[in-house]
């Protein structure tokens, strides 16, 4: 989409707003679909705001002054035609571009904050102070785009294959130990209920003494303590 916008953007500047016949055609498509944008959001939600309703006439003020730009470097015969007039309007014309871009649901375009238009356009400026109208750096920017389209598309599906990879190790990981503890439990469990029945059949024979005491020590000892605290409580 941005390769797009960028290749849009090229034709403007090169090419629509070089020609007055095909300038002036385009203008009066731009200002008609302002008036058919605030005819159609009048009174239906959602309402039309100013910068909806101004963004295809400063798009068209734009192309105009880059038109007069170079119109006025061939009539004083001068080879550069990138003045501070022409790099002001690319900047307008390419900031629009970009607020158009921003949708919430590939529908609806978001409103811009003041914020996020500053950002943009200083964005802009920067791109517009090194392109300055001319076609071939305009084509650099669409490959340098779609270079990182194709890198996007070869890399992500092997970075996601990466993650699963290492997300798939560290669960198998995590199971050993949760396998391991599990017959640890299993383990200590079938003890005490050993010992359970070895202190019960001495409570039989002996009274409080004898067998079910040994087999209680013989517990502890396996649990590596004295108390309620070298087992389990």
């Amino acid at each position: 989409q941005i390769a797009v916008k960028t290749a849009m953007m090229a034709i403007i500047s090169t090419l629509l707003s070089r020609f007055r016949y095909l300038l002036y055609p385009t203008v009066l498509f731009l200002l008609f679909t302002a008036t058919r944008i605030f005819r159609a959001h009048r009174n239906k939600p959602p309402l039309a705001t100013r910068f909806d309703i101004l963004n295809p006439i400063l798009i068209a003020l734009g192309m105009y002054v880059m038109h007069s730009a170079r119109r006025h470097a061939y009539l004083q015969h001068i080879d550069h035609y990138d003045t501070w007039k022409f790099y002001f309007a690319e900047t307008t014309v390419m900031t629009l571009f970009i607020l158009n871009s921003l949708t919430t649901d590939k529908s609806t375009p978001v409103r811009p904050s003041p914020m996020v238009c500053g950002g943009y356009t200083a964005l802009s400026a920067i791109v517009c102070l090194w392109i300055r109208g001319r076609v071939w750096r305009y084509a650099i920017l669409v490959v340098l785009e779609l270079g990182c389209a194709l890198s996007a598309v070869l890399v992500f599906p092997l970075m996601e294959m990466v993650l699963e990879e290492i997300m798939k190790d560290k669960l198998k990981k995590i199971g050993e130990k949760v396998r391991a503890y599990a017959t640890v439990l299993e383990e200590e469990v079938g003890s005490c209920e050993r010992c359970r029945m070895r202190g019960d059949d001495g409570d039989d024979d002996d009274g409080l003494g004898g067998k079910g005491e040994d087999g209680v020590d013989v517990f502890k000892k396996r649990r590596g303590g004295s108390g309620s605290s070298g087992g389990l409580d």
